[in-house]
């Protein structure tokens, strides 16, 4: 992701177009990064604001920024699994004691 500082007085002026006309930051997010746009909720103004302040101080979409960061360290994903039977089993021991107890 670019460094790109808030732009505190660019977020202020914003928030006073969305105001006067609700949706006007969501729109201004459409028309320079629509692939950015999918990715949020209209009313999420902080994330579009920042895609918004990105795009204007870098001239990049935040869309393609995002894609082209190396990889600093490598991921390991671990997950326990157990089988829907046995999870609900435990459950309900679990509340039996609760209740007897």
């Amino acid at each position: 992701m670019p460094e790109v500082e808030p732009q505190e007085q660019r977020r202020q002026e914003m928030m006073k177009l969305e105001e006067s006309h609700p949706g006007f930051i969501f729109e201004q997010l459409q028309k320079v990064d629509p692939e950015e746009a999918r990715k949020h909720h209209p009313n999420s103004l902080r994330y579009v604001l920042r895609a918004l302040e990105i795009y204007h101080v870098t001239g990049t979409k935040k869309s393609a920024s995002a894609h082209e960061q190396p990889v600093k360290r490598p991921l390991l994903m671990i997950g326990l699994r157990r089988e829907k039977e046995d999870t609900n089993r435990r459950i309900n021991k679990r509340i039996k004691e609760m209740l007897n107890g």
